[in-house]
C-alpha cells in the first residue's frame, strides 16, 4: 500500500484528509454527511447579561474560546484587539 495522507478507505464511505484540504469552489456534503477531527472551543455558558457592559463580556468570553482553540486568528499586536484597517 502507497504511503499517502489522503485516501478513501475500501466501500468509499470514509476520506480520510491527512494532509491539507484547500477548497476554491464549493463544497458540498450530503444528507446525513458529517465533518470530524476539526479543533472544539470551550464552552461558554449562556449570556445572562442584562446590560450593555454584560453583553460585551460575554461576546468577548466567545472571542476569548474561539482563539484559544485555533479557530480564529489572534489579535495583532498592539492593536487593543481591534481589526487593522
Amino acid at each position: 500500500m502507497a504511503n499517502v495522507k489522503n485516501y478513501v478507505e475500501p466501500g468509499g464511505e470514509v476520506t480520510v484528509i491527512g494532509g491539507t484540504l484547500l477548497v476554491t469552489g464549493e463544497l458540498a456534503l450530503g444528507e446525513g454527511a458529517s465533518v470530524s477531527g476539526f479543533p472544539q472551543a470551550e464552552n461558554v455558558a449562556a449570556s445572562t447579561a442584562t446590560t450593555a457592559a454584560g453583553a460585551v463580556e460575554s461576546i468577548n468570553a466567545i472571542l476569548v474560546a474561539l482563539k484559544a482553540a485555533g479557530l480564529m486568528a489572534p489579535d495583532a499586536e498592539g492593536n487593543g484587539g481591534a481589526n487593522p484597517a
